[in-house]
């Protein structure tokens, strides 16, 4: 019977890991440089479609927070519009659909009902500029907050004496509010209701009269206020 192999020395170091490979050398002996694998243009393709994506979405996002509630090119919003004189209602407007003295479309205008109608043809009529003075404007009135001036060669200023010989001024509300700085800066919004007044302080300014409010196309959703 053979004996068994003695046990292997303890505290010999242990064997060298083996060696990777050698590098490949180009025939001067000088080491390859390792090449690096390219892209394919679908690669680039796809990254330009997701930042073309998500700058629009960026985009949309902008414009809904800062023009949301303008109306743009190709809108059809409605206000109502009425103008108290001294506590009686002046009439509508009168039809127009060119700005006055021109021949040029108005796309803030008026078919005699009480409403203004907005529906800008340009951008020089959308957004900010779709105000109620380009409406008077365009009507061939004007209004601001010291004087009213409107169809019927109707002008009134800031001091002149109502029918009681108290002194009236240009105030002005909208949705049942009394709002302060000039009128003719206003934008409104779909279905509001504003109401022009020449009145002494402190009397209430009332919402326009009912048959303007009822012609308006969703009168469910105007916004007279109190």
């Amino acid at each position: 019977m053979s004996e068994p192999p003695p046990p292997p020395r303890s505290g010999l170091p242990p064997e060298p890991a083996p060696l990777p490979p050698p590098r490949p050398t180009t025939r001067k002996g000088k080491p390859k440089t390792p090449k690096v694998k390219r892209r394919g243009i679908g690669t680039y393709l796809f990254a330009v479609v997701i930042v073309v994506i998500l700058l629009a979405g960026a985009y949309q996002l902008y414009d809904s927070f800062t023009k949301g509630s303008d109306p743009k090119v190709g809108d059809h919003w409605h206000a109502a519009l009425g103008m108290d004189i001294c506590g009686d209602f002046a009439e509508n407007a009168p039809e127009f659909l060119t700005q006055a003295g021109t021949e040029a479309k108005a796309g803030l205008h008026s078919h005699g009902d009480g409403l203004i109608h907005i529906e800008p043809l340009t951008d020089d009529e959308a957004g900010d500029n779709a105000t109620v003075g380009l409406f008077f404007e365009y009507g061939g009135g004007e209004v601001d907050e010291e004087h009213l001036v409107f169809w019927g060669d109707r002008n009134v200023k800031n001091g002149d004496p109502c029918p009681d010989g108290r002194p009236g001024k240009v105030r002005w509300a909208v949705n049942g509010e009394e709002q302060s700085g000039n009128p003719a800066d206003f934008h409104p919004e779909d279905q509001d209701v504003i109401t022009i007044a020449f009145l002494p302080d402190g009397d209430a300014i009332p919402a326009p009269p009912q048959e303007v409010l009822a012609v308006l196309p969703n009168p469910a959703d105007a916004k007279p206020g109190g």
